[in-house]
């Protein structure tokens, strides 16, 4: 019954879209009509964001309306291809938009969102996730561009609120290490930028290693 339901779904689905795709053949339409009536009923999540930029959409009072579809188009990305496939998209559409004027890439949403996600799926072992990826796609969104994504981070860090769970601290402060290590390659040359990778690298593994030792009580 359930396999029947979805059949029937899917060719209702494939008949309303070839209806549509005949009604865009017939005239023009309107930026407005083609985002309300063709690209959010049939979730084309990465054309709503395309057509909120050619608009030079500036967003309402708190880009809820930006937020809410990148939040769509990350998850329909996770849902096809896991983090692997979501940090493609983001650089693939974030630094189309980057830089604009902040409202159609939010940083902090989509690095929450991200981490999140990252964190779920390795703790629950559907994907294995690398300490890198989500930082530096980021940093590929904003064009290689380091201090939006470090302030983004340091955002994040500051409110307790936000991340109230010690291992998606931990996460989001490996992640901080691969940006700073960024920079530091950037500012002081190839050289001495990889003699300061060493040093950041040396500082994630003591904070690794504390977080997995034991602490015995000593003998009296």
């Amino acid at each position: 019954m359930d396999q029947l339901m979805i059949a029937m779904l899917k060719q209702s689905r494939e008949k309303i879209a070839r209806e549509k795709a005949k009604e865009l053949s017939l005239d023009l339409k309107s930026i407005t009509q083609l985002y309300n009536e063709y690209a959010v009923p049939f979730e084309l999540w990465e054309i709503c964001l395309e057509m909120l930029y050619f608009a030079s959409y500036s967003g309402d009072a708190d880009s809820s309306i930006v937020r809410e579809t990148w939040a769509r188009l990350i998850d329909q990305a996770l849902s096809r291809g896991g983090v692997v496939e979501a940090c493609s998209v983001l650089k693939r559409v974030g630094s189309y938009m980057y830089p604009g004027d902040g409202a159609l890439l939010p940083l902090d949403t989509l690095c929450l969102h991200l981490e999140k996600a990252a964190l779920e799926r390795l703790e629950s072992g559907v994907e294995t996730v690398g300490d890198e990826d989500i930082a530096r796609a980021l940093l590929a969104a904003c064009k290689g561009a380091i201090e939006p994504v470090l302030n983004t981070y340091d955002q994040l860090l500051s409110n307790g609120a936000i991340l109230p769970s010690p291992n998606l601290r931990l996460r989001l402060l490996r992640s901080v290490l691969v940006v700073i290590r960024e920079w530091a390659m950037s500012v002081f040359g190839t050289e001495d930028g990889y003699k300061c990778s060493w040093r950041f690298i040396n500082i994630r593994r003591i904070i690794l290693s504390g977080t997995n030792c034991s602490h015995q009580p000593r003998d009296s």
